[in-house]
């Protein structure tokens, strides 16, 4: 008699993505009777593979000896007709030293919204809005991008992409406002662009909007370009990692990092004698115990990056596979329960068949495609990598890693920006003063950056990208904890829908002098009575004659009304 598979170490088939059946046993990884999948998903994940295991350097047999798979199975997920299971997902991003959430770039699940009828019915209607959509690598959105050159230009970009998220989520001002802790006010000068508004608002408003901080700061870049000289091509390259055998790189550090040497010994659990000898040995042969990346040596280099290895192994233990998911299982009820979500209905949101789906991810831990995971982290608005969070593949050791947190580090904007400022720079091996001379800037007006002492301004930003060559997602890299979702075209443009503006408003003033009651102007143009009471007002305000139809009961209302008409003669003779 056979035994029934139990369901939780049954991978759920995602049907939206299911097209045919695999005949073909020998792919090395996929089994024979597999479900093929169709679509822009498949074809959009294959693609990031490829791309990344290009820019790595990578073949396709060298990936899947790194990731414990075949190379056959590496094939047919970069073709687009099969997906990875989460694990195996995993396993591929580790292998090529990258993020799942860079994995499934460009891939979004777009979740239907809970109703107030949590009957079944009402959740089956839910589960059926909810769709797929992907971003082609091919055909990435090419925004023109314009040099600003003053605080205010960048304002006026930044005020006029804010309105165009706003407006494209069908969000009002008056909205928008008390969710980010700013008056309707506030919010139309940025819109405005009358006021720059802080780093700290500008992710506030992208967190609401669901799109990335770049999102925001797109269209511009720092235009005032400092000497020729300062951009010249950077000496040197990146070194390869390698082993140490040695306490060299630890003592290369602490010294650039000015500490003295007993301050070392104690930090290497060694002798201070020991660390002074390494510091001559060092001298000796060349190195330099300078900060600035400038001086470095290819070994320098070297050095630096594997001791951050060696500092990442030391700072995780191994696992097994079945623990991995595990892990992923109690990230995910753990952000379910923080934001008060049960599992039927955040089941619904993913688009799940079985009512059941979440509650076997979580007793059991996740044996699911990579596409369950993307609607799982959309439906509770988290990125991928949360679901994910410090459990990664070492493709070096062969197995899965869960970092250990004894101590969390700074996750403000200013120290994630700052070590994200200072990563890029010492890789580019360039120093202070030639990042600041690109930009005409001060040396100090980027460290106090690069150390977190202070949250950089989005102008700030946008100098230190053009210095560094790199875009300002770059520097905002781990500064985003929710889920993104392409902006939807707005249904007419800001012309169309002026136009439109002003044909409503001729039509209600043609009422209004008709003597058609407000109840009736409401119900011809589809308003609310207070809502037809406030466009009266405003084209009183902008002087348009509009009769009134009661007398003045106070002095203050006959003195508007005075005032108002005053106005409206003015506009005239002009």
């Amino acid at each position: 008699m056979t035994e029934a598979p139990d369901p939780a170490e049954t991978p759920e088939v995602d049907t939206d993505l299911v097209q045919s059946v695999v005949d073909d046993p020998d792919d090395g990884h996929l089994e024979p009777g597999q479900l093929v999948p169709t679509g822009g998903v498949p074809l959009q994940l294959g693609g990031n593979i490829a791309e990344l295991r290009r820019a790595a350097g990578v073949t396709q047999g060298e990936l899947a000896a790194r990731s414990g798979i075949t190379q056959a199975a590496v094939n047919y997920f970069e073709a687009g007709r099969h997906i990875p299971t989460l694990l195996v997902a995993l396993k591929i991003a580790g292998s090529l030293d990258t993020g799942i959430d860079r994995l499934t770039a460009g891939i979004f699940w777009n979740p239907g919204r809970l109703g107030s009828d949590r009957s079944a019915s009402g959740l089956r209607a839910v589960r059926s809005q909810g769709y797929f959509s992907t971003r082609p690598a091919h055909l990435r959105a090419d925004v023109p991008s314009l040099p600003v050159f003053s605080q205010d230009e960048v304002a006026a970009v930044i005020g006029h992409n804010v309105r165009a998220a706003r407006r494209s989520r069908h969000i009002s001002q008056r909205d928008l406002g008390p969710t980010i802790g700013l008056e309707q006010t506030h919010v139309s000068k940025i819109e405005l662009g009358q006021i720059e508004p802080t780093l700290t608002t500008v992710i506030a408003l992208a967190r609401e909007f669901e799109v990335a901080v770049g999102a925001l700061l797109d269209g511009m870049h720092w235009g005032e370009v400092g000497p020729a000289d300062a951009w010249g091509e950077a000496a040197g390259r990146r070194g390869r990692t390698r082993e140490l055998h040695s306490l060299d790189a630890l003592v290369l550090r602490g010294c650039r990092e000015g500490k003295a040497p007993s301050t070392i010994a104690r930090e290497a659990s060694a002798d201070e004698p020991t660390v002074r000898r390494c510091i001559e040995r060092l001298r000796r042969k060349g190195r330099s115990l300078d900060a600035d990346p400038a001086t470095w040596t290819e070994e320098d280099l070297a050095d630096e990056l594997a001791l951050r290895h060696e500092e990442e192994l030391r700072a995780s233990d191994p696992i097994e596979e079945k623990d991995a998911a595990k892990v992923v299982a109690g990230h995910l009820r753990r952000h379910r329960r923080k934001q008060g979500i049960r599992q039927e209905p955040l089941g619904a949101l993913g688009g799940f068949f079985s009512a059941n789906s979440v509650s076997q991810f979580e007793r059991f831990g996740p044996n699911f495609f990579l596409t369950h995971l993307v609607r799982l982290a959309a439906s509770l608005r988290v990125p991928c990598s949360a679901l994910t969070a410090g459990l990664r593949w070492d493709h070096f050791a062969g197995s899965f890693l869960l970092a250990r947190h004894p101590r969390l580090p700074d996750r403000s904007p200013a120290a994630v920006t700052g070590r994200n400022a200072r990563r890029i720079r010492q890789s580019a091996r360039l120093a202070e003063t030639t990042v600041a001379r690109r930009v005409n800037r001060r040396s100090n007006y980027f460290n106090a950056l690069e150390h977190g002492r202070s949250t950089p301004r989005p102008i700030s930003l946008l100098m230190l990208a053009r210095a560094l060559e790199v875009e300002v997602e770059d520097l905002l890299e781990g500064v985003r904890d929710w889920y993104v979702r392409p902006l939807l075209p707005l249904a007419m443009t800001e012309a169309e829908e002026a136009a439109e503006t002003a044909s409503r408003q001729e039509q209600l003033l043609r009422l209004w002098n008709q003597n058609v009651d407000l109840r009736g102007i409401a119900d011809a143009l589809e308003m609310k009575p207070q809502t037809v009471f406030a466009v009266v007002n405003r084209l009183r305000d902008v002087g348009v004659d509009v009769p009134y139809r009661k007398a003045p009961l106070t002095p203050a209302r006959l003195s508007e009304r005075l005032r108002r008409r005053r106005a409206s003669r003015a506009l005239v003779t002009r």
